[in-house]
């Protein structure tokens, strides 16, 4: 609710992001070191994907790793 209140697309899909574009997406990510470095859980390129796809997919729960 609170994506909708603030005009927040609340979806990678929703976005445009292509689905064929997602392990590109993650991989990207994984590149980002002072985000990765900071984040208090490792991530490796399964993990990355899954948070992508849960971001694709607007599954919430998914995204708590």
């Amino acid at each position: 609710r609170l994506f909708a209140a603030i005009g927040i697309t609340p979806t990678l899909a929703r976005l445009g992001l292509p689905a064929d574009k997602l392990d590109w997406t993650a991989e990207q990510a994984l590149g980002i070191d002072r985000l990765i470095k900071n984040n208090p859980r490792p991530f490796d390129p399964a993990a990355m994907r899954g948070l992508i796809q849960a971001a694709y997919d607007g599954d919430l729960a998914a995204s708590v790793m």
